[in-house]
């Protein structure tokens, strides 16, 4: 009867898999496509949202339609609302330097590939989960390992930051 007056709770447990540098490496390598057409990107080689700051004013980068990620070495990402498969990467001066691909199922992980303005594969990065990632270069070193905003070298040390968004 004691049994029958007390509640029942259900404890449910969140399990996943735990990467190391080593293991998400394995796991970004797989199935990699080394290049891309950019005919496709040609109108975004000047970011069309960048307007330079005069007199010496910080230039302005329109959110309008699009994400805008910045990051502490100046240069910065734009997501356009219409299409989410594609990241731009700029400099500081609104000049296209990549382009991230990125297929989200809603799953982790998840892969996202850098390539160069000539198509060719830059980095490949491994998404472990929404606050986590490990980007690489094609040799396969540690570029960084994301947590959350802060990007750090193989060695722990702090090497560039982002601000960070939400989609």
């Amino acid at each position: 009867m004691l049994i029958m007056v007390n509640p029942v709770y259900g404890l449910t447990l969140k399990g996943g898999v735990k990467y190391t540098v080593e293991s998400a490496r394995e796991e970004a390598f797989r199935n990699i496509e080394y290049e891309i057409s950019m005919e496709p990107h040609k109108k975004y080689l000047k970011d069309p949202g960048f307007t330079p700051g005069e007199g010496g004013n910080k230039p302005k980068i329109s959110k309008k339609g699009r994400y805008v990620n910045h990051f502490s070495d100046g240069s910065y990402g734009v997501r356009y609302y219409t299409n989410w498969e594609y990241i731009y990467i700029y400099s500081n001066n609104g000049e296209l330097e990549g382009i991230e691909v990125r297929r989200e199922t809603g799953k982790f992980p998840f892969l996202s590939k850098v390539y160069k303005l000539n198509g060719q594969l830059f980095s490949v990065a491994l998404w472990v989960s929404k606050n986590e990632l490990f980007s690489y270069d094609l040799n396969g070193e540690l570029i960084s390992h994301w947590i959350k905003d802060n990007g750090y070298d193989k060695t722990g040390k702090l090497v560039i930051k982002r601000s960070y968004y939400k989609f």
